[in-house]
């Protein structure tokens, strides 16, 4: 199905880099892009409202910004991703 990989030159496709903030280093956070799922330093603009999270993950509520839970499904070509976004 999806998994990770190193980098997103990794695969073909959708590239899954991360499926949240675990996966990158140090402070960088898991992003959703049209074009992949990548690391991204915090605090990057075109991320603020694109954060990864693990549903199946139970504190992956931390993964998101304060006052913020784990509850939006990404859509990818039709389909629904195995991770999801913060609201």
């Amino acid at each position: 199905m999806y998994s990770c990989v190193s980098g997103v030159t990794a695969c073909t496709g959708y590239p899954i880099e991360c499926a949240s903030d675990n996966d990158c280093a140090g402070s960088d956070v898991c992003c959703f892009y049209h074009s992949g799922i990548k690391c991204e330093p915090e605090g990057t603009a075109s991320c603020a409202s694109a954060l990864v999270c693990d549903p199946s993950d139970p504190a992956s509520d931390d993964e998101c910004n304060t006052g913020q839970t784990c509850s939006v499904a990404y859509l990818f070509d039709g389909g629904s991703l195995p991770y999801y976004g913060c609201n």
